[in-house]
């Protein structure tokens, strides 16, 4: 408890700042690896699908297999321009004052299960256009939940096929945001066995 409460107190007054490092971290350690581990060949494009789209503002894009939502940025970017007065370039986003950086919460939606393969998904996350990491999840509870429910497996709608990621944009840093997903795959050798290859 000595070292303990101290370093919770300083976990919830700097959230932004441990987010930021809690997600370095997991990129040099866990998806980075994961991700240089897909072979080249088994690399896909999320594709746009029109029919899907439906009407959107711009700030909700969908994709087979995936679906980013960036309302908050928007509701920031206009916040902004309530507050400067006037119109406000999404570009020109001021950085806030201060030792704790701002995060703006997004979300992005996607399919647990390989539509092609049937494979469950490994890992999802998304990353800027430095390629530094915005926010990953490995949908672990859904899995548990899956496992728990297997009878029900042929009944499962649509939506319960789909996991949501929670990641951050950086307002004056964050100019691209690409989503990624990495799900298992199975590949047969030679002797008849079975090695993972993920995609």
């Amino acid at each position: 408890d000595k070292f303990m409460i101290p370093w919770i107190g300083c976990i919830q007054e700097h959230r932004n700042i441990y987010s930021l490092i809690s997600n370095d971290f997991y990129q040099k350690d866990y998806v980075d690896p994961l991700e240089d581990a897909v072979l080249e060949s088994n690399r896909q494009q999320f594709s746009k699908n029109d029919a899907e789209i439906g009407e959107n503002d711009g700030y909700v894009l969908k994709f087979n297999g995936v679906e980013v939502d960036l309302g908050n940025w928007r509701e920031h970017v206009e916040a902004d321009a309530d507050v400067d007065g006037g119109d406000l370039d999404e570009e020109q986003t001021p950085i806030p004052h201060g030792d704790e950086p701002q995060l703006i919460n997004a979300y992005a939606k996607f399919q647990l299960t390989d539509p092609k393969s049937g494979e469950p998904i490994e890992v999802a996350y998304i990353k800027d256009q430095q390629g530094r990491l915005l926010g990953f999840d490995s949908f672990t509870k859904q899995k548990s939940d899956e496992n728990d429910n297997s009878d029900a497996d042929d009944e499962r709608s649509d939506e319960s096929n789909e996991g949501e990621c929670t990641f951050h944009l950086v307002p004056g840093e964050t100019t691209v945001v690409k989503a990624y997903a990495i799900y298992r795959g199975q590949r047969e050798v030679d002797d008849g066995k079975t090695i993972r290859e993920d995609n």
